[in-house]
This record gives C-alpha cells, structure tokens and sequence, in this order.
C-alpha cells in the first residue's frame, strides 16, 4: 500500500468510514511514542448542536473547546489552531517521537495560515506523520495531499481492517 520513499500516511476516507479507528490501531500496532493533536466532538456523530474540542493526541483530557457546531465563531477557530495547534506541533517535533499525529485534519483550519506553516514545516521534516482527514478536497489543505513525501491511503470499508497493518509495516520500515 505504501509506495517508496514516502515517510508520511494520509488515511482519507468519508465521515464515519473508520480512519480515526484505523490510525489507532496501526499506532497500538506500531508500538512507538506518538505525539501531535486530535479534534474530536464527543457524542453521536452528525447530531446538532455539539461540541469540538482539541487536545494533545493521546491524551484522555476533554481538551480546549475549539467551536460548537455548527461553527458560528470562526476567528475563534482560527486564532486556537494558530496558537493551541502550532503548539501541539511544535511540541510533537520537539519531543523526539517516533510519529506526528493529527487525528482529524479538515475544513476548521482553512483559515490558520500559522497552523498551515507548522504543518509544512512537519511534513519537510523527519519525523513520520499519521493524519486522517476527509477523502474530499478542502481547499486548503491540498498541500498535504500533494507533498512529495505524502503517501494517500483510501480508508473504505472493505480495507479497513488492514490498514493498520499496511501504516505499521510502514512506520516500522521508516524506525
């Protein structure tokens, strides 16, 4: 599934197809440190009104209430992924760990232009990254997409069950 040379895993998919749910068991499987960043909204998926929170990857926290869908307050949004997420990064890239994460990558940070550079700068750099975001184009983030160092891997219901494997034979040739 991993073509050569690529030291990054993109897991695309559609909402609710199981990226989220592929990229921890392929980190589980992997067995090394992941640092980096998770949005996620508690509760049923696709019922209105909710909550979306950031936290650090990994971590059990509720986090930093970055918006209430839908979004009504998008500067809010933009200023927490430009502050709380480039942090997030930073710290991932600092911290020596085997793989970046950002579970959820999508349309919030369209406008983060400090959080957008921080990205660039990980993917540039050494250390793997695991990232899941939707199979639908964004605008903004073709950039991930596109990096040379960017391998894209299809999330659907018929693979799912062995994507983890392909992402953690991966990480592994890249430890």
């Amino acid at each position: 599934m991993m073509e050569h040379g690529k030291r990054h895993v993109v897991l695309t998919g559609e909402i609710g197809v199981g990226k989220s749910t592929a990229l921890r068991a392929a980190l589980a499987l992997s067995g090394g440190a992941a640092r980096g960043l998770q949005t996620y909204s508690p509760g049923e998926s696709g019922v209105m009104p909710r909550n979306l929170y950031m936290r650090p990857y990994g971590s059990d926290e509720q986090g930093t209430l970055l918006a209430a869908l839908p979004v009504e307050d998008r500067a809010r949004v933009t200023a927490l992924f430009d502050t709380l997420g480039v942090s997030l990064l930073h710290a991932a890239r600092e911290s020596g760990a085997d793989v970046i994460v950002i579970d959820e990558c999508g349309r919030l940070e369209r406008d983060a232009h400090a959080y957008h550079e921080a990205l660039r700068t990980c993917l540039d750099g050494d250390t793997p990254m695991l990232i899941a975001m939707r199979k639908h184009k964004s605008g903004w983030a073709d950039f991930i997409r596109e990096h040379p160092a960017v391998a894209l891997i299809e999330v659907t219901p018929e693979n799912r069950d062995d994507v983890p494997q392909a992402v953690c034979a991966a990480l592994r040739k890249r430890a």
